[in-house]
Formats: structure tokens, sequence, C-alpha cells
């Protein structure tokens, strides 16, 4: 399968299957039921439960039962303060009294009543509770996350020489380019057809024993080829002087690309980020 690189071009990329990696199930949800404990008002069936209404409608049953509760209550004080009149006997003070007691029970009665009316004509749905039932969201996990995927360097290097490849956790006298990015590859492969055949040697690349960074080796970001009088002639030529890295390394950054190159000991060391040289 052909893979578009950063700046330009395309690479060969082998997709294999593993057939033994683990792949992640999605989390089972388990849905939150109330069953009330003490039947209380309109019948709370399991359907009810089922759909996540339980406790709602449980709620809306106290609700009613208490506004039932005020209108008794209302109507035992008015037959208070009716009792309280009838008994006054003309004493204008128990007469008082027993008209605050009629006026307290009929305001709070209509008080309990218009409550429930403005809500009922603004919104019948805020004198009933319905819970808001929430579906979560299911992971959805592919067999993709047992792909592994390398890059085929055998087909786009093609022509640049380089030490034997690396086995298990070995990093001297070899190199590793199973771990390579894209981008590193892609700016080796252009800039060595710019040389003449043979110019262009790798000789580090992804495996240990290099200084780590986020665009270092070990992330797959440098690749170091071989010091030569032509290679060095020809980035001094083409490419920017850039300073000098902490390490006394000189360097020189392409224009076209914004790679850096930095000449060390026996070695250039190309970095594939285009982030300029540090």
């Amino acid at each position: 399968m052909s893979t578009p690189l950063p700046s330009g071009g395309t690479s060969e990329v082998c997709t294999e299957y593993d057939e033994t990696a683990p792949v992640a199930q999605p989390n089972k949800t388990t849905e939150i039921n109330f069953t009330p404990q003490i039947p209380f008002g309109d019948t709370i069936t399991s359907d009810d439960i089922k759909a996540g209404a339980g406790i709602a409608k449980y709620t809306t049953n106290v609700y009613k039962y208490a506004v039932s509760i005020v209108g008794i209550l209302a109507a035992i004080v008015l037959m208070w303060g009716g009792v309280r009149w009838l008994t006054a006997g003309g004493n204008q003070e128990a007469v008082g009294d027993a008209k605050k007691w009629i006026e307290g029970a009929l305001s709070g009665l209509v008080l309990v009543m218009t409550s429930y009316m403005i809500l009922y004509f603004v919104n019948p749905d805020l004198t009933t509770f319905k819970l808001i039932k929430i579906t979560p969201i299911e992971e959805k996990v592919t067999p993709e996350v047992a792909r592994v995927t390398k890059i085929d360097t055998s087909t786009i290097l093609t022509g640049i020489g380089r030490k034997r490849d690396c086995v298990g956790s070995e990093f001297e006298g070899c190199v590793r380019m199973d771990n390579l990015q894209p981008s590193i590859i892609n700016v080796i492969s252009n800039f060595c057809k710019n040389l003449p055949p043979g110019e262009c040697y790798i000789t580090g690349a992804g495996e240990a024993g290099h200084t780590t960074g986020a665009t270092g080796h070990d992330t797959g970001n440098k690749i170091d080829l071989r010091l030569t009088p032509t290679l060095t002639n020809y980035i001094e030529k083409n490419f920017t002087p850039a300073g000098t890295r902490s390490d006394k390394a000189i360097m020189y950054l392409d224009p076209k690309t914004n790679n850096c190159y930095a000449l060390e000991s026996n070695h250039w060391d190309i970095q594939g980020v285009s982030r300029g040289c540090p």
C-alpha cells in the first residue's frame, strides 16, 4: 500500500495483522434502576423502572399528595375559624381571631392552587417530573488496533548503502530501520538523489545508543550519513549556515525543506522534522 509522505512522493507500507494481539472489547454499561420499597401513589410498573422513569413518577406522586394534604389542612383551618366565630358570643376579639384563621386558610389554598395553575399554563411539563435518560456512548473497537505498520525502506532507499540491520536489542555496528518516520525517509531519499551513487551511506538510524530527544534517533526522526568530501561540499554550497550546536557541531539549514544538517565527528546528522536548527 502506498502512503503519501510529508514532503511529497509516496512510500511503500507493508501492513501486517497480528492475530495473537488482544483486541479490546467495549465496556458494557449497566442501567441504574430505582425500585421504591414502599408503594406510594400511582403504581410504578416494571416497565416504568426499565424506562428509567421510576424515581420521576415517585416524585410526582409525592407532589400530588402534598397538594392534597395542603387542601385538607386548609379545610380543617376553615372549620376551626368557623367554630371560633360561632362560639365568639359577640366578642369582637374572638371574631377577629376567627377571621384571621379563615383568611389564612383561604390565602394558603389560593396560593397552592394558583401556583399549580400558573405552572400548568406556562408549560404542563413543569407539573410532571420526567427523568432525563442519558444513553451511554458505546466504544467501538475494530481489529485495526491489532495492526502493525512497517515502512519498507528497501524499495524507497534504493541505491543508498547502510550498515547491516540490528538484531534484537543490539545497536553497535548496525542500524535499525524499522522504526523510522516517513518524513526522514523522504528527506534522505530526495537528498541523496542530488549526489553521485555510493556517496550516501547510512551509519546510524533508529537504534539505541544515540542522544535522546523529541526529534532524535530514538523517535525515528534522524539518520546519520557517512562523512565524505563530496557530501560535505554539496551541503556547504547549497544550504545556509545555521550556527553551532551545543556539542560544537556545525549546522546547516536546507532553505527549501527547513531540515537541519549537523556536522559531527565522522558523519552528518540529518533531522527529518522540518523545524529548522535548534
